[in-house]
């Protein structure tokens, strides 16, 4: 083919003109599947006489000297239309990028052109500019304009390499695996006498680094029911260091980077220092700001170390002040835990989709990887529902006003209209105030915070215990859930239990869901995966080695991973942990994605689920990350076994189910 062109393009007829030719990365980014993103390369040729383009060509890396050749001998062959020059081979090409002419000498010799290494005019450098800039800018339409840490007042490139070589040993640290959002810290770092306010996002793999406040009324407003981000930020802008793909920072820290070498944990990692502001801008730190983060972040991982588990999933209060080497001396910082208590009971249930969240895209990005088709994820009934045509069936009938009211619930699961559902629920209640599913209703639909809705499920709970009775109990415990009378109230329980996990009251939620596992132990709502995620939480190992256990015929991603990681835990790398990854990689080979943050949990969880697809791995590391990632050594043997044993799902494992589980 390189030949063939070469003999073709020597045909031509040579002419008098000159051409210049510049190889140039673009700052901008590009992707094909929405996941890899690469910077492009163009090349162009340009008619020296006149400084237009007469070629041009872009490619996804840098092209390799052959490619370069091709795109000239098919200038030569077929000059752009809009350039009115005519075929035919130049007398001499002007090389303008480093190391072109060294390259592409002896080829153009063997077509008898000429070659020099040289250096565009200042003119037409700017036009040059231009002509490119205008491409990279109809590239970069949607992405936001950040302006580099180099610009802001002050910042030296030492300061911001101080910055990121603490932020890299943090990441590499991963302390979010232990230290809950829920939890926060507050962090004095001299010569401030006022502490600032951190959580640690990574827990949950939807994104890395620290969100920090600095004042702690900032951070209960969090916690308050919002409707937009506006009413959340603080005036002077919510602050935040993200660890992220090259792709989203500006073009002006990637260059800095590559030019002072700053350190670099990972290809996701690079620190992402910002202030978003009520305006929509997003503006850099200050120095004093930057500062502030590079003692911290050096010293998180140290406070870390000195925590003790209070054996109820978190650790006991503890303030310590730990000398700090930073690029520019020792600072004392003091770190306290917990830093303060945050309003849990009043967090909000359904905050407004903010606008910095890209949910959309991660549903979408979830949906492909599932190739799930539009008719699988539309309008699933609720399940709750269904229930009416097994009452028809068994021939219950609605004499009673408890009955007259749960048949009003079985039309308010199917009623579309929110409105008229929390209405139906209020109908029932005045109907019986024994209806459970009419609290579980409100509690989903109507409730704004945390604490609301656990007071709801907590009467649903108690209305469900006055209609079953005392007998019912001792003389069903076992079978629950083949009763249908039964289902309102373990529908009530299982709520209250994930609220109550939400206020931090764990002790409480995991006597609830034990005690639905006694009176159900055929799980039909899927309790035991919540009971697991607790049992790890809190550090009882053996309740949930024994929970996985009981249940051992179960082929989901929660117990097939979760096995791996606890016999890991007690045996290391032996070859029972590695047979038993290597059973989980065949069930559900996504989920080492997701484990290992080469792919990002979205933002928000899918609604259904696929037996051995990427919505199941997604559910599960939201869960269990936090595991793993307290394991030293564990992400990276699961990524070792999992890079030499190509995953294939069984073929019954392609099955939907609707989501119960909720994120903590």
């Amino acid at each position: 083919m390189a030949a063939k062109s070469k003999n073709s393009s020597a045909k031509l007829p040579q002419t008098d003109r000159e051409w210049g030719c510049v190889l140039r990365q673009l700052r901008a980014w590009a992707t094909e599947d929405e996941e890899t993103f690469f910077r492009p390369w163009i090349c162009l040729v340009l008619d020296m006489e006149e400084g237009n383009p007469i070629g041009i060509e872009t490619f996804p890396q840098k092209p390799e000297t052959q490619e370069i050749m091709g795109l000239l001998t098919k200038t030569m062959r077929a000059p752009l239309p809009s350039a009115k020059i005519k075929a035919g081979r130049p007398r001499c090409i002007h090389l303008f990028s480093d190391g072109l002419q060294q390259s592409l000498e002896q080829l153009l010799q063997a077509l008898e052109v000429a070659s020099t290494q040289a250096t565009l005019p200042d003119e037409a450098q700017e036009a040059l500019n231009a002509m490119i800039g205008d491409l990279e800018a109809s590239l970069n339409q949607d992405a936001p304009d950040i302006a580099g840490l180099l610009s802001v007042p002050e910042v030296t490139p030492q300061l911001v390499g101080g910055l990121f070589a603490a932020a890299a040993a943090f990441y590499r640290a991963a302390p979010w695996g232990d230290l809950s959002e829920e939890f926060p810290l507050a962090i004095t770092v001299p010569p401030e006498q006022s502490p600032r306010f951190v959580q640690l996002m990574g827990a949950a793999g939807m994104e890395y680094g620290v969100a920090m406040y600095k004042k702690w009324a900032d951070l209960e407003r969090m916690y308050e029911g919002v409707d937009s981000i506006d009413e959340v930020l603080p005036e002077s802008g919510g602050h935040s260091l993200n660890f992220d793909a090259p792709h989203l920072l500006p073009f002006a820290d990637l260059d800095a980077i590559e030019t002072y070498r700053w350190e670099i944990a990972d290809e996701m990692a690079y620190p992402m220092p910002v202030i978003y502001t009520r305006s929509k801008a997003v503006l850099r730190p200050s120095k004093d700001d930057l500062l502030w983060y590079e003692a911290a972040l050096w010293a998180i991982p140290a406070f870390r170390e000195q925590l003790k588990s209070d054996q109820k999933g978190g650790f006991d209060p503890l303030e310590v002040t730990i000398p700090i080497e930073t690029h520019h001396g020792v600072v004392n910082v003091t770190i306290k835990y917990p830093g303060g208590e945050l309003p849990t009971e009043g967090r909000t249930l359904n905050p407004g989709q903010w606008e910095l969240l890209d949910d959309e895209e991660d549903e979408e990005e979830m949906e492909e990887d599932d190739e799930l088709d539009d008719e699988e994820e539309f309008d699933l009934p609720d399940r709750r529902g269904m229930e009416r045509q097994i009452r028809n069936i068994v021939g219950k009938s609605s004499a009673t006003k408890l009955d007259q009211a749960q048949d009003l619930m079985y039309s308010a699961w199917e009623e579309r209209n929110p409105a008229k559902r929390i209405a139906a629920a209020h109908k029932a209640l005045a109907m019986s105030p024994d209806c459970a599913d009419a609290y579980v209703l409100l509690a989903e639909e109507e409730a704004d915070t945390v604490g609301r809705a656990a007071e709801l499920y907590r009467k649903g709970v108690e209305a469900g215990e006055r209609a079953l009775g005392k007998a019912f109990f001792k003389e069903y415990s076992g079978e629950f859930w083949a009763i249908l009378e039964s289902r309102p109230y373990m529908r009530a329980r299982e709520g209250l239990a994930h609220c109550l996990w939400q206020m931090g009251k764990l002790v409480e939620a995991q006597q609830h869901f034990t005690e639905m596992l006694l009176l159900n132990p055929g799980d039909n709502q899927g309790v035991r995966y919540s009971l697991l995620t607790l049992f790890l939480e809190m550090g009882q190992e053996d309740k949930a080695s024994g929970l996985l256990q009981t249940y051992s015929d179960d082929a989901r991603a929660a117990w097939g991973y979760t096995k791996a990681l606890l016999e890991y835990r007690r045996s290391g790398a032996s070859s029972e942990a590695n047979r038993l990854l290597q059973e989980a990689l065949r069930w559900n080979g996504h989920v080492p994605a997701y484990l290992s943050g080469q792919k990002r949990i979205p933002n928000q969880l899918p609604e259904t689920v696929e037996f051995g697809g990427a919505s199941e791995a997604i559910e599960y590391v939201a869960s269990f990350l936090r595991y793993w990632q307290r394991t030293p050594g564990a992400v990276q043997w699961m990524q070792q076994i999992a890079a030499n044993k190509p995953s294939v799902p069984p073929k019954n494992a392609k099955e939907t189910k609707k989501s119960s589980r909720q994120r903590h």
